[in-house]
């Protein structure tokens, strides 16, 4: 007998790990979440559909998953279709990174927004052989956010304009540009006043909130005098 023997003891320690790498890896991806994971071919093939995305879109993997297009999420409206062509550009000609918000369909029709992270996945030479998608959705805060604007609406047009209106007729009033005042009168205007003014701070701060968060707000930064402050 010749007999021929290779220590492979190496190799199966990292077989051991490449499986248990693989199985940490598919429970991260399969586990119950809030978080969409799709992966497609260039074309848009669905290659992948984890569990958070069946949660979230209502399709099952096994009904997608080299059967249907990832255009099944899109709706057709004009703002969908102008983010998704700068996405694609940023994945395809730049192949980079790219993250945007949209309104996706679900399975029963329901429009959801959500929030994707979207990787181009390449091959050897460089070129894009896949798109990996994390989407998380994001409806609830949207719907959130619209109430802020209207409470911040009210604030504007429905509190703000008329408190004005009310401080200048307090102002004329505690002047004495509309009669002489006796004291209690004029303490009791200068307390309605005061307050009036503290209202119309709290309503700009509340206006001056939303710009910071939109980013309409300048600031001009300089060092100041802190116990001046």
């Amino acid at each position: 007998y010749l007999v021929s023997m290779r220590d492979v003891t190496s190799h199966k320690q990292m077989e051991r790990e490449l499986r248990k790498g693989n199985a940490f890896l598919r429970s991260i991806l399969e586990s119950p979440s809030s978080v969409s994971i799709i992966s497609t071919d260039p074309e848009g093939n669905v290659l992948y559909w984890n569990s958070g995305a069946e949660r979230i879109f209502g399709y099952r993997a096994k009904d997608v998953i080299g059967a249907r297009k990832i255009d099944i999420l899109y709706t057709n409206d004009e703002e969908s279709r102008t983010k998704l062509t700068a996405v694609r550009a940023a994945l395809f000609d730049d192949k980079k990174e790219a993250s945007c918000e949209l309104v996706e369909m679900t399975k029963d029709g329901d429009k959801l927004w959500v929030k994707l992270m979207l990787t181009p996945m390449l091959d050897i030479n460089g070129e894009v052989m896949g798109i990996l998608g994390i989407g998380e959705d994001i409806t609830e805060r949207k719907r959130v956010d619209r109430m802020k604007d209207e409470i911040i609406s009210i604030v504007s047009h429905e509190i703000k304009s008329p408190l004005t209106s009310v401080l200048n007729a307090l102002s004329l009033v505690s002047g004495g540009d509309t009669g002489e005042l006796t004291p209690p009168m004029k303490r009791m205007i200068d307390i309605a006043y005061r307050n009036s003014e503290r209202l119309l701070r709290m309503a700009n701060s509340m206006l001056d909130i939303r710009k910071i968060e939109s980013g309409r707000m300048e600031f001009y930064l300089e060092p100041v005098e802190l116990m001046a402050v």
